[in-house]
C-alpha cells in the first residue's frame, strides 16, 4: 500500500470563465512545478497560504498532488473569488477568504 494520492485530473475538476486562463495556469502550476522551484517544497500535512488564489489551480495542486494537510486561499476579486469556491468546495483541507 502505498502513500501517494489517487491521481487528480485538475483539468476536469477545476473551471475558469476563460478557458485559455485554465490551461496556462495549470501548465504552469501543475505541469510545471512553478511553485516547487528553488528549494520550495509542499508536502504531507503541510500549511500553505496561497495569498491571490485566483480560481484556486494552485490551491488544487498543493491539497491533492503535494498532500498539503490544509490551504488558506485569499482572492480579493468577487468575481474571481465566486470561481475559487466553487472551484474548491469538494476538496477537504483548503479554507477560502475574500480578502
Amino acid at each position: 500500500m502505498s502513500d501517494s494520492p489517487e491521481p487528480v485530473d485538475l483539468k476536469d475538476l477545476l473551471s475558469h470563465r476563460d478557458p485559455s486562463q485554465l490551461w496556462f495556469q495549470l501548465a504552469e502550476i501543475v505541469k510545471d512545478r512553478t511553485y516547487l522551484q528553488h528549494g520550495i517544497r509542499v508536502g504531507k500535512g503541510d500549511l500553505v497560504i496561497d495569498a491571490g488564489a485566483n480560481v484556486g489551480v494552485a490551491a488544487a495542486f498543493f491539497l491533492t498532488e503535494c498532500q498539503a494537510g490544509r490551504v488558506l486561499s485569499f482572492e480579493p476579486v468577487p468575481a474571481i473569488y465566486e470561481m475559487l469556491v466553487e472551484n474548491l468546495k469538494n476538496l477537504p483541507g483548503d479554507s477560502t477568504y475574500e480578502f
